[in-house]
Parts: structure tokens; C-alpha cells; sequence
């Protein structure tokens, strides 16, 4: 099954970011300029960056107070040093496309089958861009680009 991404966008009003697939059941019928035999459109709540406890080659976590400490020692009552890190914003978009076409080709022929066109226009969209990932280079380049999985 192969799926192309169409466009990347956010809905109106939220900084939920939509991203519009086009689904075709094979390369080949893709490449014979039929008409998508599908589509589907995904709201993903995606960010940059997220925030973790530092953690040394060992496991074990850092106090605030720079003393590390293994997780089975931890009291509950100590404050832990945090730091930012990025994601792979466009590899997160890409692996929920990859699991959707594989749950679609797994229910495919069941009574929990996915409807061919699953889209909903009435999603209003724009280009408004509050969390920064419209405007990430990477994310714009999957325009376009083609997602499959067997």
C-alpha cells in the first residue's frame, strides 16, 4: 500500500497540525496515474521538543542538587534536573502514516475496516503555524513524498 502525503498544515484555531494522504493499494497503480484508492486525514498534536531527566551512562538520574542517584534509591521526594531535547518531528509524522496503512491493511475485508475515503473536508485548515512546525524545513519536504508498507 502506498500513500503520498498532500499537504501539512494546522486546523484553525488550535496548533493541532493536519496532514492530508492520498492512498494508492500499489506503486504500480500509482504510477499508471489512477486515482487515489483512498485517502485518509490525520490530526497529530506534534511539537519540537520535550523534556526529560538527565540520565548518565548508568541509568541513574540527576538530583538538582548535581548527585546522581539509580531510580531503585530514589526516594520520591527529590527534584530532578530536566533538559530539552528535539524530536524528529518528520519521522513521527512519517511512522503514524506507517501505522495506519498497516491497522488499514490488517482490517482490511473485516467489519472493522477502514472507509476508502476518510477525509473530512469540513476541517479548517490554514497555514498558521504556533508551534513552529510548519516552518520546519524537513516537515515541508514530506510534501509530496510517498509513505509504504507491505
Amino acid at each position: 500500500m502506498l500513500a503520498k502525503i498532500m499537504e501539512i498544515s494546522t486546523l484553525v484555531g488550535t496548533p493541532m497540525t493536519y496532514v492530508l494522504i492520498h492512498i494508492w493499494p500499489s506503486l504500480a497503480a500509482q504510477k499508471r496515474s489512477e486515482e487515489p484508492s483512498g485517502d485518509n486525514a490525520f490530526v497529530m498534536d506534534l511539537v519540537q521538543t520535550e523534556q526529560r531527566m538527565v540520565q548518565d551512562g548508568r541509568g541513574r538520574y540527576k538530583r538538582l542538587d548535581g548527585v546522581f542517584v539509580h531510580p531503585d534509591r530514589a526516594t520520591g521526594d527529590e527534584e530532578w534536573e530536566q533538559e530539552t531535547f528535539n524530536l524528529n518531528v518528520p519521522e513521527e509524522i512519517k511512522r503514524n502514516i506507517e501505522d495506519y496503512l498497516a491497522r488499514r491493511i490488517e482490517r482490511s475485508g473485516t467489519k472493522d475496516a477502514y472507509p476508502d475515503f476518510h477525509a473530512r473536508p469540513a476541517l479548517v485548515r490554514s497555514k498558521d503555524d504556533p508551534r513552529g512546525i510548519l516552518g520546519m524545513s524537513d516537515v515541508q519536504a514530506l510534501v509530496g513524498s510517498e509513505v509504504t508498507v507491505k
